[in-house]
């Protein structure tokens, strides 16, 4: 009788550490958080009573199964609305490096934009707003220099002044749009 309680005394013993060890691994594989201090809860990856994402979101890879991304790095990191994207929204390669950062607005890319290459160089540059570029665009060599300078108008169209650049920097073709 004795031994049949020791063996159950420290089955029960055994559980219980079994599930404190899950309790507390979890917060390890938990994503990021940050608590506000006033109310004492977790202010990133905020989800509303409605299932909405709200305020300050931090996509790691471990969201992104099947992807090129460990576990633990940061694949996307912005604001939400109302489950829509807004203000600046930082995106990151595999390797660490920036991928991007572009202004949203409900939930679309509207405002500046600029993308980089997994080693860090600028790719790309400009404002889109309404499902194209508008004003003032740049795209790059991987060298960093200027391939295209273009000009868009509000409905997306090229006009105006627009060049063209060999890899050496040197103006290849430089003319205006109607």
């Amino acid at each position: 009788m004795i031994l049949s309680s020791s063996i159950k005394f420290y089955q029960n013993k055994l559980r219980f550490l079994i599930a404190v060890s899950f309790f507390f691994s979890s917060f390890l594989l938990a994503q990021s958080f940050e608590i506000n201090p006033i109310s004492g809860k977790d202010t990133i990856n905020y989800i509303d009573i409605n299932g909405k994402k709200q305020r300050k979101w931090i996509i790691f890879g471990k969201l992104k199964p099947k992807s090129c991304y460990k576990m633990e790095s940061k694949v996307e990191e912005g604001n939400y609305s109302d489950n829509k994207k807004i203000g600046k929204w930082t995106e990151y390669h595999c390797n660490g490096n920036l991928k991007s950062r572009i202004e949203y607005e409900n939930g679309r890319p509207d405002g500046y934009c600029i993308m980089y290459s997994e080693s860090g160089k600028i790719l790309e540059e400009g404002t889109w707003k309404n499902n194209r570029w508008i004003g003032k665009y740049k795209q790059y060599y991987e060298n960093g220099i200027v391939q295209h300078e273009f000009q868009f108008n509000q409905n997306g169209k090229r006009e105006g002044e627009q060049v063209y650049h060999y890899e050496t920097g040197e103006v290849m073709i430089k003319g205006n749009w109607l």
